[in-house]
């Protein structure tokens, strides 16, 4: 039943061969490709925030598509389709969706296929781990035609790039990609402490990290070969740190893009906090820019709009940005609760539940699924 309904909302909304409406020149394909691998996990009341999958993409063109000529867009994106771990990437169509699952696949659909527009190709699959989805990729390209101007970007549901920082840098990062670096990680903000290399863009060495990133095809290539080694244990929680250690000890040419100040050139949404966020009014998109949030998803306002409005409140406020910011928040509210120590009279869930508005997140906390746990433990006893 549901790969019957699957089939009439993908058909409907174009995005089982999602290819570019506009005319095409086949004898002047071209020059680049750049392989946008999407990865989107399910977050407590996904449907509710499957606006973050539009926010995303649309950031990302902003900030790439107006200031790049010539360049193929291919978006592959990495779903949570099984309520337990997939042990293989398997193709959307081919699998059967949890139930639990169904409302949060089809929002995502959803919320992509409106950007069949951009992309040259869209292709959907099961997997929200970011091992498996970056080791699928890899050998999606190992077995495609490429130019060696191709590239591949990195991008998780939960992250907006902010066009400002990145526009202008662009094609140096495409030059540097050529020569001297493998990948890019995108500056999320405090990561100053890092050697400087040489060049006219201000890049520090760095190790490997699932941030945004843009890199060369032959890194994505290396990393995701049998000889690495590290698809192997492309299932693992761990997988980031032990691709950055593999990168640390070989030499595999990363970088991390700095900005002036160390200003962020991407900003981390955070869907983990995002209830919190929302109830509690903190943060960027629930504060600063509520009355645009709310026009936003009255379709009042464009995703376009809320774009350049997060770039310029990051740009202003860089501390709101943070990646720590809304985690901070969080944890001061938890501690605010343990040192009240109503815990120890209601339980856990329901105080946690009553003191923060979400029981949600209250039974997240509780599961030890989010940070704090331990903190209230401590705190309490």
């Amino acid at each position: 039943m549901w790969l019957w309904l699957l089939s009439i909302a993908l058909s409907r909304h174009g995005v089982q061969s999602a290819w570019n409406d506009g005319p095409r020149d086949r004898f002047n394909p071209p020059l680049t490709t750049i392989y946008v691998t999407f990865v989107s996990s399910h977050i407590p009341e996904a449907e509710k925030y499957s606006w973050m999958a539009e926010l995303s993409l649309t950031s990302f063109l902003m900030s790439f598509q107006q200031p790049v000529q010539g360049v193929q867009l291919v978006l592959n994106v990495y779903m949570q389709c099984k309520e337990a771990k997939l042990r293989d990437v398997a193709r959307l169509e081919e699998t059967k969706v949890s139930e639990s699952l169904m409302g949060y696949v089809d929002a995502t659909v959803r919320s992509v296929s409106k950007f069949k527009w951009a992309f040259a190709k869209i292709e959907y699959f099961c997997s929200s781990l970011l091992g498996q989805a970056v080791c699928h990729t890899g050998n999606i390209i190992r077995n495609t035609a490429q130019n060696k101007r191709d590239y591949f970007f990195l991008l998780e549901h939960d992250w907006i790039l902010l066009p400002s920082k990145l526009q202008q840098n662009l094609r140096s990062m495409f030059d540097l990609l050529d020569s001297s670096v493998s990948y890019i990680t995108l500056q999320r903000g405090g990561r100053t402490q890092y050697e400087m290399l040489p060049g006219k863009l201000n890049l520090r060495r760095y190790g490997y990290t699932n941030n945004p990133y843009l890199s060369s095809i032959s890194f994505l290539k290396r990393i995701t070969s049998t000889k690495a080694g590290l698809c192997s244990k492309a299932s693992s929680r761990d997988w980031e740190y032990i691709t950055s250690r593999y990168c640390s000890e070989y030499n595999c040419k990363t970088s991390l893009m700095g900005t002036p100040g160390s200003r962020p050139s991407i900003y981390h949404v955070d869907g983990r906090f995002l209830s919190y966020a929302a109830n509690s009014s903190t943060g960027p998109l629930f504060h600063n820019l509520r009355t645009s949030m709310t026009k936003y998803l009255a379709q009042e306002a464009s995703a376009q709009t809320i774009i350049r409005e997060i770039d310029q409140t990051c740009t202003k406020y860089r501390y709101l940005c943070s990646p720590l910011y809304i985690r901070k928040k969080f944890m001061l509210h938890l501690f605010e609760f343990a040192m009240q120590n109503q815990m120890k009279n209601l339980g856990l869930i329901p105080s946690i539940a009553q003191f923060l508005n979400d029981s949600v997140l209250a039974t997240q906390i509780a599961k030890g699924e989010l940070p704090g746990r331990a903190c209230l433990r401590q705190l309490s006893s």
